[in-house]
């Protein structure tokens, strides 16, 4: 998206400071009235009026296409690699002077994206199991009640009745 032009921007500035409301100066110019709201907040000064500011220009270099290649590789090599580790990997790697040099995690994010790289939420169970922990416990509990055993009288006879349960009886084994 481009910036708006200074010339523009003075005649937002010139609309407010007449009093217009935002959302008419978005119909007349036809511009987002959220766009008007933001250029508002920049432009307002100390006395109440507005002045026109010029757009800022983004300071970060951007990847190159053989600093993308070379983090490719890395992703290739180490699958599990966290976007703020491949950006402290670039300043490592002397791709940046500094970590703040670096573009922002959304910007790598995008590029590596486009090259065909997929990021998914992190699972902590094996997806290949048939079911959960939990629900292996309560199932294994279960079978356990159905061959005998009386979760009444846990701490009388000890954990001698629950040798296959896992750590769910444990537990129950060890609160009385």
């Amino acid at each position: 998206m481009t910036p708006i032009s200074f010339i523009r921007r003075q005649d937002i500035a010139v609309r407010l400071n007449g009093g217009q409301t935002p959302s008419s100066i978005a119909n007349n110019l036809g511009l987002g009235v959220k766009t008007v709201y933001r250029l508002r907040r920049q432009f307002r000064q100390a006395n109440g009026s507005f002045q026109a500011v010029a757009a800022s220009v983004a300071t970060k270099q951007a990847f190159s296409r053989e600093q993308l290649v070379e983090i490719s590789q890395w992703l290739l090599q180490a699958p599990k690699l966290t976007l703020a580790e491949i950006r402290q990997k670039t300043v490592d790697e002397e791709f940046f002077g500094t970590l703040e040099e670096v573009p922002d995690q959304s910007t790598l994010y995008r590029q590596l994206k486009k090259m065909g790289f997929q990021w998914g939420k992190v699972r902590y169970s094996d997806p290949r199991a048939k079911r959960d922990v939990i629900k292996y416990e309560r199932c294994a509990f279960r079978q356990a009640q159905d061959n005998g055993l009386d979760p009444t009288n846990l701490a009388e006879h000890g954990r001698e009745q629950l040798p296959h349960l896992g750590p769910a009886a444990e537990r129950l084994g060890n609160d009385s």
